[in-house]
């Protein structure tokens, strides 16, 4: 049946009713039955309700379904504990002026205020794309009245979390609150919404087929689309290669100064870092784990040419103690070590874990100025301020391809053109992570841009984000 009462096949009441009426107002028909089992035919959970009437308009149109997100469903039980949307309690924004995509996970919004159900507050949002009517290929920026219809169905975004609160001293009441993340929707310009948003209003697939898909499902228990509290059972862990082992690491002397080193020394049962400063060479050994186990110092330096004794007689006749620490990667040290790359820019197909060198100034002539690059190649020559300075020579790796991290990040403009510059600046600013965009041929608004990621992993535990533009990034970390 039809919200309004009435059989879908026919607008009118069901023959089953053993009493019925139907009436019509401003075009609109209702219907009023008694004596059969009219409202819910089956024993869901509020989530359920919630997390199934937005998975059966998403498989309306064809979009990905959602999971839930625990996180988000707090947030917004928070928000409408705040009583939003009814009188004299905005819908969105925050009592500091923030709103929904400030929180952790980021996530859009949708507010409504006196819906009586779970599936009635998400059908009121989906209605939009009809009154007012989402139209297709038309900016953002004009449409009207649409944006809890778009939120609700943005294709990036995998899960949601709702609540509703009664707020009695409200109206109208009760309040339900959806936030939709992972990614979080609305959010971009018109290649966003047009990569998102379904581009036609009509739906790809019928009632039946997704009334059975979401209520019909034998499965629903262990279906993560349809039960909220579903937990996947725990893989077995995978075992690691029995050469796991330290590998790549970034030395940090006591004066805070980093060496890149690409492979430890191994002598007996630790690995060891080290580099040449202030007259010593320091150096930290580690387990096989990467943890640190101690620091020493010697007048004799470790070279890569020392046998396996001479190398442990180096380490033991040196002296204990110093506040050196280092940074470790471990993987597999029977497999090759990453590419390293010298006073070249990153290229599409390098591989993730790929280092990069860099020590020339491209806009003081120490590299060829071709192409469309050459278009910006006096821009930073005429900077002035502290601001547009960079570090001489850097040390960065790419992490991961195609993607952005969801941190915030700080734009630092077109001035920097290449990735080493990027790189520069992070590191001028004592910062660690960025995501870079060299470009195509024609230089177009995604072009050359830098953004320091304010992440505090390489792992980005934030999650990454790789649909629409965000594709065109790469994200990096600052090594030395």
């Amino acid at each position: 049946m039809n919200s309004n009462g009435c059989c879908a096949a026919t607008n009118r009441c069901p023959r089953s009713c053993s009493g019925s009426g139907w009436g019509m107002s401003r075009g609109v028909v209702t219907c009023r039955c008694s004596g059969c089992a009219y409202g819910s035919k089956l024993s869901l959970t509020q989530d359920e309700r919630y997390l199934r009437a937005t998975n059966y308009f998403r498989c309306r149109h064809g979009q990905k379904l959602m999971t839930w997100d625990a996180a988000a469903a707090k947030n917004a039980e928070a928000w409408a504990g705040t009583c939003a949307g009814q009188r004299g309690h905005p819908p969105h924004t925050r009592p500091d002026g923030t709103n929904s995509y400030a929180l952790t996970p980021m996530s859009g919004e949708n507010v409504a205020a006196g819906s009586k159900s779970p599936e009635k507050a998400v059908e009121l949002w989906y209605d939009e794309i009809t009154n007012p009517g989402y139209t297709p290929g038309l900016s953002i920026n004009a449409q009207k009245g649409t944006m809890h219809y778009t939120a609700m169905i943005w294709a990036a975004s995998r899960s949601l979390g709702c609540a509703q609160k009664p707020c009695p001293n409200g109206s109208p009441k009760p309040v339900h609150v959806c936030h939709y993340s992972h990614d979080a929707p609305n959010n971009g310009n018109d290649a966003a919404y047009v990569a998102n948003v379904p581009q036609t209003n009509t739906p790809s697939a019928s009632e039946e087929t997704c009334c059975q898909t979401i209520y019909g499902n034998s499965s629903a228990a262990s279906n993560p689309y349809l039960n909220p509290g579903y937990t996947a059972p725990t893989p077995l862990p995978t075992q690691p290669p029995a050469t796991r082992g330290p590998t790549v690491g970034v030395f940090v002397s006591n004066d805070g100064a980093r060496y890149l080193q690409m492979k430890p020394w191994h002598i007996g049962s630790v690995w060891v870092y080290g580099a040449y400063s202030g007259g010593w060479f320091k150096m930290v050994s580690v387990d096989k784990d990467g943890k640190k186990i101690e620091s020493r110092h010697s007048k004799t330096r470790l070279d890569n040419s020392m046998s396996p004794s001479q190398l442990k007689s180096a380490w033991d006749a040196a002296n204990r103690g110093g506040t050196y620490s280092v940074e470790v990667t471990v993987g597999d040290t029977a497999a090759p070590g990453p590419v390293r790359k010298v006073n070249q820019n990153p290229e599409a197909g390098d591989a993730e874990g790929t280092i990069y060198f860099s020590n020339k100034d491209p806009m003081k002539g120490d590299e060829p100025k071709t192409g469309w690059r050459s278009t910006r190649s006096s821009i930073r020559r005429r900077m002035r301020g502290s601001y547009y300075t960079i570090a001489k020579e850097v040390n960065y790796k790419l992490v991961k391809s195609g993607a952005q991290c969801r941190s915030r990040n700080k734009y630092h403009g077109c001035w920097l053109r290449s990735a080493a510059d990027c790189a520069k600046k992070v590191k001028k600013e004592g910062k660690k992570f960025f995501i870079w965009y060299g470009g195509s041929k024609k230089l177009s608004y995604h072009d050359a841009k830098c953004y320091q990621e304010q992440t505090t992993s390489e792992s980005c535990p934030e999650g990454w984000s790789t649909r629409g533009s965000n594709s065109k990034y790469s994200f990096f970390s600052v090594l030395t």
